[in-house]
């Protein structure tokens, strides 16, 4: 934001002059459209405007205005902000001297009999290190979208719900911990609870169609995590960049779940290997009626062929009729709505397989 730049800008500038530091090398650091001449002027290393530049060549002529083209920091171009290395910054007077240990320094202020305390992190400043990664904290913004999504789909299972809630859980309570949510104690908190219960009204009271309160509550979930991951320290201006990295993020969370739930619930159970798969899971041995074992209630021969309604959308797993009773089932291929009619066309233990009837 050009508003935002300016103001940095400024603050480097003057930050700059009071250390005596190159104030264009600064706020090109901060700035992209800084362009930046290194050239030496009678051996003495200078950083010019293109400007600035033109203007000292036509003075004192090209042999006296010699340009480096060697070593140079990334950025002098138009377009980049300027990033050095620490031997760069020393070759530009950006620092002052160029250390490689804690120790090194205290001479420099004259402490060298000073003891240097070093104080360990804890173990819980070392887990909300671990909970605040960048990393750890996009899997579980991962995790939580994604168990939410398949309870969604196959609601009343529960694993999804567990899943997606303990990991929401972490994700908010280190950022919490860090402090990086303490502005927005109340308001991230009750999006996010805002959010769950639209999307389980949703789901149990209205499980027929995805509508309006699904997609209020996902908006709900999703503006959580983005001021949860902006955390306290919130800027002026709307659409700055920490806005615009916090969407960055939420969307990166938001495709890999969409990926995942496709492959997992479409393309996988039409791959071959997962027949093999499903066919080694089903229970073969013999349960003898003498050894305390007793038949199922669902049995091929009870069930299979026989047509039913669904009570709830199959998505693929849900709930279908079949006379007075009411069983768990799952629908092959395409996902059915609540009310159609449906034939079982497979029945493995205790798992019903149906399809549509046209």
């Amino acid at each position: 934001d050009e508003k935002a730049v300016s103001f940095v800008r400024a603050q480097f500038r003057a930050t700059s002059d009071l250390n005596n530091h190159p104030a264009l090398l600064a706020e090109a650091m901060v700035d992209p459209a800084i362009e930046i001449r290194a050239v030496t002027i009678d051996g003495e290393l200078r950083l010019l405007t293109p400007a600035e530049f033109e203007e000292k060549q036509t003075e004192l002529g090209p042999e006296r205005v010699i340009v480096v083209t060697e070593d140079l920091p990334t950025g002098f171009v138009q377009g980049k902000v300027v990033t050095l290395t620490a031997k760069q910054a020393a070759r530009f007077r950006l620092t002052a001297h160029q250390v490689s240990r804690i120790e090194d320094v205290l001479p420099l202020y004259g402490l060298e009999g000073a003891r240097l305390f070093r104080v360990p992190l804890t173990w819980s400043e070392q887990l909300v290190r671990f909970l605040t990664h960048a990393q750890i904290s996009s899997l579980l913004l991962t995790l939580g979208m994604l168990g939410l999504m398949f309870e969604v789909m196959s609601p009343g299972q529960g694993i999804g719900a567990i899943i997606g809630l303990l990991s929401l859980a972490l994700f908010f309570f280190g950022r919490y911990l860090a402090g990086l949510a303490e502005w927005a104690i109340f308001l991230v908190p009750a999006l996010l609870i805002l959010g769950l219960v639209l999307l389980v009204i949703e789901v149990h009271i209205f499980p027929e169609d995805f509508g309006l309160l699904g997609i209020l509550g996902i908006a709900s979930l999703g503006s959580s995590f983005v001021l949860a991951i902006v955390g306290h320290d919130l800027p002026a201006i709307p659409g700055a960049r920490e806005y615009l990295e916090a969407l960055e993020k939420v969307s990166f969370a938001i495709i890999i779940t969409s990926v995942a739930t496709v492959i997992t619930v479409i393309l996988i159970p039409r791959m071959r290997f997962w027949e093999r798969v499903r066919a080694r899971m089903v229970l073969t041995s013999t349960q003898a009626s003498e050894l305390g074992f007793r038949m199922a209630e669902i049995t091929p021969e009870t069930l299979r062929d026989k047509e039913g309604i669904t009570v709830t959308p199959l998505r693929p797993a849900g709930k279908a009729r079949f006379g007075d009773k009411v069983y768990d089932v799952v629908a092959e291929g395409e996902f059915i709505e609540a009310g159609e009619r449906v034939k079982v066309i497979k029945v493995e233990g205790n798992r019903i397989s149906v399809m549509e009837v046209n």
